[in-house]
């Protein structure tokens, strides 16, 4: 004796179900291998439906210019940059971090040396420098100088307009 609910049929007994024929079973069962889904209606018993298409993909915009441009700067901007042996982070997290050092070694309540981590070049390893003051403040000019460049580069693409090469221009991180 076959048995039907909300998306299942099943020739044992079910909880929640209802008996169906025989003819009823094997037509769910070409529904189901079609594709449709049994649906139990308090009124109309069996039913097959087609499920509905799914919903098409948002587009995704196309960048213009300007955005494409402004992605490619964001991504030079907090690639890092080369102090000495190591690769120190210039996202805008490191540099809150940087500006925050400087301003207390202004204040006078750094303590020397000051310990700023980075990635060794030769090793990939996480190093911590141990900065003077006047090494922080020169990795502090660094980092300033390189992230304004890369501003600097986008703000001379958009004047290129679609005709400027994105791949030539920017700061070196060295």
């Amino acid at each position: 004796m076959p048995f039907a609910t909300d998306g299942k049929i099943s020739q044992a007994s079910m909880e929640g179900a209802i008996w169906i024929t025989d003819e009823q079973y094997a037509a769910a069962l070409q529904g189901m291998l079609e594709g449709k889904t049994v649906h139990i209606d308090k009124d109309l018993g069996l039913q097959l439906v087609t499920p509905k298409a799914p919903e098409p993909e948002p587009e995704v915009p196309v960048r213009g210019w300007a955005e494409t441009v402004a992605a490619e700067r964001f991504s030079r901007e907090v690639a890092g940059i080369v102090y000495g042996t190591a690769v120190v982070s210039t996202d805008r997290e490191s540099r809150a971090l940087l500006d925050q050092e400087l301003s207390a070694s202004l204040r006078g309540f750094r303590a020397e040396p000051s310990v700023w981590k980075a990635v060794s070049i030769d090793t990939g390893e996480p190093v911590f420098l141990q900065l003077s003051g006047d090494q922080l403040e020169e990795l502090g000019r660094a980092v300033y100088t390189y992230v304004q460049e890369c501003f600097k580069r986008e703000a001379e693409l958009l004047v290129e307009g679609e005709g400027g090469n994105l791949e030539t221009g920017w700061p070196s991180q060295v």
